[in-house]
């Protein structure tokens, strides 16, 4: 985040469905300052945007709650607790969607380094098909929306 005029700067090679969901985190965000308690005019700032592909995957929806939090966090100059992996997909609505394949989403996580993942409440359900061995090496963090994510993500509960 820099003084600006209010530009999101995405940087690096982002898939059109990641420019969209930017745009979706961007319009969440902008539309529920005050609910998060930010004070900025985020028209002052810029915000510049990476993000890497570790994995290649062809798709980016999912990356729209992690753009959201990651601006929330930029805003309050307050950091995302570490070793943290944000799962899940929003809306610019800011409705949640279920994640796919809980057990593998977990496993990829623990394999990238992650102590905690969050996960949407809708997810619980799935809970029953992790095996114990994972989730004794990781700390799923259910949010039910994305204001709730983003506190989570940066332990202010």
């Amino acid at each position: 985040m820099n003084p600006g005029s209010g530009r999101i700067v995405p940087l690096g090679n982002l898939s059109p469905i990641m420019r969209e969901a930017l745009k979706a985190a961007d319009a969440y965000l902008k539309a529920h300052m005050r609910d998060l308690g930010i004070d900025r005019d985020p028209k002052q700032y810029d915000l510049t945007v990476q993000a890497v592909n570790l994995n290649q995957a062809k798709e980016g929806a999912e990356t729209a709650i992690a753009f959201f939090i990651s601006m929330v966090s930029a805003l309050l100059e307050r950091p995302t607790e570490p070793t943290t992996v944000i799962a899940g997909e929003m809306s610019v609505k800011g409705m949640l969607q279920r994640v796919a394949s809980l057990p593998e989403r977990l496993e990829l996580a623990r394999d990238s380094g992650a102590k905690r993942v969050l996960v949407p409440s809708e997810n619980k359900r799935d809970l029953a098909d992790v095996p114990d061995e994972l989730l004794n090496r990781l700390q799923p963090v259910f949010y039910t929306d994305p204001i709730n994510a983003a506190i989570r993500a940066m332990g202010l509960e």
